[in-house]
């Protein structure tokens, strides 16, 4: 009983440890492109160009591809003319649709890199996740509130940036192992709170960073909140991938959740339409995957 607690302690002050580096501003990221933060300090400038935009991304081709492929998405532009320049999908696409692209085209190289290859199982099941999140979110912020698809699609990208970074951290230590339950169960907790101070390192809006900061925590009544916030719709996405990748696609007691009842619709309602859009969600996981 005495090993098994002190090796529950150690796992905590390891999550602890990094917690404070990362709030300390102690974020080190191998392998994250320094220019998708270009382009979200280029973005946060109105006086932004759309060719100074294009200048930026150029530099990095496989980027510019990504940006291509997502503006001719029939997922996420329907009833667009093609389009083959950069300057075009710049202008198509809109500020908030590149920083989801730049983001996860950011996590994709991070999971993707050599060096990670030992753990690159576990990076690949948060990618996965990552990716089906975001696509639920994009839906259900298109379909049921008012809120920036966009912005929601980035939202669920992002929502395990916290879990990787402590995957790769776990993957440093000289006594843990990224294979243990136990580490695996407080990982998620964990990530919530780390992602968050990496987004706010980041300098990522508020909005953001609340949602994955608190989508993990009781979801709990407030008489003076009536519309969906991203947390709403990240929480939500969460318990949505949960029902539909499951083989008897069990209906949680969902009804009973306020962050539903703030959608202002059924579960039944919401349900049927996941359902009915897997070919928009498999195309939009793949247009965020390329």
């Amino acid at each position: 009983m005495a090993i098994a607690e002190a090796k529950i302690d150690q796992k905590i002050e390891f999550l602890k440890d990094v917690a404070t580096r990362v709030s300390a501003g102690e974020v080190d990221l191998p392998s994250f492109p320094d220019v998708v933060i270009q382009i979200k300090q280029a973005l946060e400038n109105d006086e932004t160009s759309s060719a100074h935009l294009v200048k930026i991304i150029s530099t990095e081709p496989v980027l510019a591809a990504r940006l291509l492929t997502i503006a001719n998405s029939s997922a996420l532009r329907p009833g667009g003319e093609p389009i083959s320049n950069l300057n075009e999908a710049v202008i198509r696409l809109g500020r908030q649709a590149i920083q989801s692209t730049a983001m996860s085209y950011a996590m994709s190289q991070l999971k993707s890199t050599p060096d990670f290859d030992d753990i690159a199982v576990h990076m690949d099941e948060l990618w996965q996740r990552s990716t089906h999140v975001a696509a639920l979110c994009y839906v259900l912020a298109g379909r049921f509130t008012k809120l920036n698809p966009d912005e929601a699609l980035l939202v669920g990208l992002m929502h395990v940036i916290g879990e990787m970074y402590i995957v790769i951290r776990a993957n440093e230590h000289p006594t843990l192992s990224v294979d243990d339950p136990g580490l695996h169960r407080l990982q998620r907790g964990w990530g919530c709170r780390i992602g968050a101070s990496i987004l706010k390192q980041w300098d990522m809006s508020e909005r953001i960073t609340e949602a994955i900061e608190n989508h993990q925590q009781p979801d709990t009544a407030d008489p003076s909140q009536t519309a969906a916030t991203h947390t709403d719709v990240l929480r939500l996405g969460v318990v949505l991938r949960e029902i539909l990748s499951s083989k008897d696609q069990a209906e949680f007691h969902m009804e009973e959740m306020p962050s539903w009842e703030r959608l202002g619709t059924q579960t039944s309602d919401i349900l049927d339409v996941m359902r009915k859009s897997q070919e928009q969600l498999r195309l939009l996981r793949s247009a965020i995957s390329q």
